[in-house]
């Protein structure tokens, strides 16, 4: 890959094309897998940091890659969207039969000291304020006419134990 970098430039979307709004491209994949740094063959993080600072690349995208490479979620990529929780004692869930579970969807409750230290980090990197970004993912699960593609706005976790299921329903607040 990074020869290919070499030769044709960063992977944008006039190189490569759009695939899947959805899911990833190919070169986010073989990134990603560049995070265990016993296997990694090459860092990726200068790349593209570069690459963001010459418009090749948005923030929301550069910033989930970096916190995936590194293990640092300083912008709260991961956390900052909406959350599920489900409690499946079996172990039998699938994501088509959420309703048959105890469930409860919302978002991260943060302090706002807390809130304002992320929001001063994510403004540094190009990204929008917490509340900003939770006010697009709820715009775009009422209008399905808007296509916001984010990373880290949708996640779902699953406990097997009641106990860990409660601690993290405190820990949620509906929107």
């Amino acid at each position: 890959m990074n020869e290919l970098i070499k030769k044709y430039g960063w992977p944008t979307e006039d190189l490569l094309g759009i695939e899947d709004i959805i899911s990833p491209q190919q070169y986010e994949i073989i990134i990603i897998h560049q995070r265990n740094p016993k296997y990694r063959v090459y860092d990726y993080t200068a790349d593209i940091k570069n690459a963001y600072e010459n418009c090749l690349i948005n923030a929301n995208k550069a910033q989930y890659l970096i916190a995936v490479i590194n293990g640092s979620d300083e912008c709260k990529i991961m956390d900052s969207g909406i959350l599920t929780i489900v409690y499946d004692s079996l172990g039998t869930f699938q994501n088509d039969n959420l309703l048959y579970y105890q469930h409860k969807t919302g978002f991260l409750k943060l302090s706002e000291n807390r809130m304002k230290e992320i929001d001063i980090k994510r403004k540094q990197t190009g990204l929008e304020s917490l509340s900003e970004f939770r006010r697009k993912i709820i715009y775009s699960m009422k209008d399905k006419r808007f296509i916001f593609q984010y990373y880290g706005g949708k996640s779902l976790w699953t406990y097997p134990y009641k106990a860990d299921y409660k601690f993290n329903d405190n820990k949620l607040i509906s929107f």
